[in-house]
């Protein structure tokens, strides 16, 4: 990856970023939560559906996720493109470019799904029409954005909690079997909280800070791990124009996986340029402990790069 191009990734990933957590926010926003609860307690499964083709038509506008998407893959690509002297040709590449948008979009929404629908089947269970109407949907909407795993840590989290605030001694004895299946962080905020009075309105407002907070670290991790993607896959897609053209010899040009080369690098990344010693041809995958795979990031929130040299230099 060059220097401009790594510049481009870090631009990006600011959009992205700001991206998904705009349509979190938006989604959110809209919801009706009475009819929510309504749909959630009936095992409305489409009204449900429904929340999640919210986020992911707010998430593939071209003013959102899916547009910073095409952005980076177009000026990534253009940017590759001159320097090897070559003007990119969008038009050509347009195929291309609408699947690597489609899959970041699929990817991002497979989880999400999963999370608010596993979330309904928690919410609803051994409620009815009557019991929490508003807490059941409120308890739905907060996974939105959010993968199972943190959705799952999420309610776990806000049992705790409101398992505490019904304690009217205090401080709140807090017993092994409750706080288990919390994380370190979470064990600590739960022991501060019940410290002190804990009412609803305070376990809404520690269970909202955590909710953002685990959004923001998906955002992050999204931003971070799909700038990588998109630039890398823009930068590969100018390469291969550069060679159908003529502009470089594809017989005589390899890919090189490189690492960041510091003591952040996992083992599965540092292993990747050894298995690929020689490096692969523009259009053959590189051999990584995952399987083969086309160019980086290797997996979440990976630094790793792509090098494209002439043999004679290599």
């Amino acid at each position: 990856m060059t220097d401009a191009v790594r510049q481009i990734a870090d631009r990006v990933e600011v959009r992205l970023r700001a991206a998904f957590l705009k349509a979190v926010d938006h989604v959110r926003a809209e919801v009706d939560l009475d009819a929510l609860a309504r749909a959630i307690i009936a095992r409305d499964a489409d009204t449900v559906a429904a929340l999640v083709a919210d986020l992911e038509a707010t998430l593939d506008d071209d003013e959102g996720l899916g547009g910073a998407a095409s952005m980076a893959l177009i000026v990534s690509a253009k940017a590759a493109a001159s320097a090897l002297r070559l003007r990119f040709a969008a038009e050509a590449a347009r195929i291309h470019l609408t699947d690597h948008r489609a899959t970041l979009i699929r990817s991002i929404m497979d989880r999400s799904a999963q999370a608010v629908s596993e979330t309904a089947a928690r919410a609803s269970a051994g409620r009815t029409a009557e019991q929490n109407r508003i807490n059941v949907a409120s308890q739905v909407l907060d996974s939105v954005g959010l993968t199972p795993a943190q959705a799952r840590s999420l309610d776990t989290f806000r049992a705790v909690l409101d398992r505490a605030a019904r304690v009217t001694a205090r401080p709140v004895i807090l017993t092994p079997d409750m706080l288990r299946h919390l994380s370190a962080p979470q064990r600590a905020v739960v022991q501060r909280a019940a410290a002190g009075e804990l009412s609803p309105e305070k376990v809404r407002d520690i269970v909202e800070r955590h909710r953002k907070a685990l959004v923001d670290h998906r955002a992050a991790s999204i931003a971070r791990t799909e700038a990588a993607r998109l630039t890398n896959a823009g930068e590969h897609t100018a390469w291969l124009q550069a060679a159908e053209r003529g502009v470089i010899d594809e017989g005589r040009h390899r890919r090189f996986w490189i690492t960041a080369g510091d003591e952040r690098v996992r083992l599965d990344h540092r292993a990747v340029p050894a298995m690929n010693i020689a490096g692969v041809g523009l259009r053959e995958p590189f051999k990584t402990p995952f399987g083969a795979i086309m160019h980086p990031p290797l997996e979440i929130n990976c630094r790793c790069r792509v090098a494209l040299r002439s043999i004679t230099s290599a």
